[in-house]
């Protein structure tokens, strides 16, 4: 296992996850989040394969797959960015610091179903934290506007929970999901925990 730079762990900020318990269908399957090996053998399901497993390890690590693509926290961006440019528009927002130390990029897909903030360091964009906002993509079974029982039913015990917030750490990697006033799921996000 290779060691984490302390550059990539001062990348980690919290990703949160949110989902509702409206039980309805996704408007698109065109994104589905894929989450640990253990929550994928949980779920019946087979860990995703991918062409550039050589150079990056996913197993039993949180990450979002957009139609084949991976996007793991802690890596970086630019091939990711090469591949989903031509079939997901966003828009970018230069500016801003990541605790004042690295130049923040945040991209916005799909109309906003899914964005990615990407710290500038030595030259490369690293993937910070990846934001799931919409009630369209699967993640693994939970959609936006969920309640946390239907996470946990999921993704099991967490290991931190407050009224508004469940997180799950696995291999380096974590999943945050929070939740609104009223506990319906708001947002999900992946990120390096630091």
């Amino acid at each position: 296992m290779k060691k984490i730079t302390p550059a990539v762990i001062a990348i980690g900020i919290a990703l949160m996850l949110t989902s509702c318990t409206s039980g309805k269908k996704p408007k698109s399957t065109a994104v589905s989040v894929i989450s640990s090996e253990a929550v994928t053998k949980a779920l019946g399901k087979e860990s995703a394969a991918s062409s550039d497993s050589e150079t990056i390890d996913y197993e039993g690590k949180y990450y979002l797959t957009v139609n084949d693509i991976k996007i793991l926290p802690g890596t970086d961006f630019a091939p990711i960015l090469k591949e989903l440019k031509d079939k997901y528009p966003y828009t970018v927002k230069k500016g801003g610091t990541c605790a004042g130390n690295f130049p923040v990029h945040h991209y916005v897909f799909s109309g906003g179903s899914f964005s990615v903030d990407a710290n500038e360091i030595k030259k490369k964009q690293i993937v910070d934290i990846i934001y799931v906002n919409d009630d369209s993509i699967d993640c693994g079974g939970v959609y936006i506007g969920q309640n946390k029982e239907d996470v946990k039913k999921v993704y099991g015990a967490p290991k931190e929970e407050t009224e508004t917030f469940l997180e799950y750490v696995s291999n380096g990697t974590a999943l945050d999901f929070s939740f609104d006033e009223t506990g319906k799921l708001m947002e999900i996000r992946y990120f390096v925990p630091a």
